[in-house]
């Protein structure tokens, strides 16, 4: 996902410290509020932070979760027990095509 919106800020003209990557949450709200940064979300994250949202255009873009562990069969154990809470925990979806989980 990176690398996709990396070449999207290039095409527009940013350069490399103009589309930068915080590692949390925190990090991002701060450099939002108080260096008038913006931030990429969802609608649902800019609500809870108290944020004005607007959508993405020009590229279409949707965040996925993946489950991982030590076996295959641990991870569809723990997929069939307990997935749609799973998603609702990430504010998602279960997908029905393939088993991850799509931001809602």
């Amino acid at each position: 996902m990176r690398d996709i919106l990396t070449r999207a800020g290039y095409a527009a003209g940013l350069g490399p410290g103009q589309l930068p990557v915080d590692a949390s949450v925190t990090a991002s709200l701060a450099a939002v509020l108080t260096d008038g940064d913006l931030l990429l979300c969802t609608q649902a994250e800019a609500h809870n932070l108290g944020l004005h949202w607007r959508p993405f255009t020009g590229l279409e873009i949707a965040r996925g979760f993946a489950l991982a562990g030590d076996s295959e069969h641990d991870v569809s154990a723990v997929q069939s027990a307990i997935a749609e809470e799973l998603a609702a925990a990430l504010g998602a979806t279960v997908s029905t095509t393939a088993s991850e989980v799509q931001d809602a």
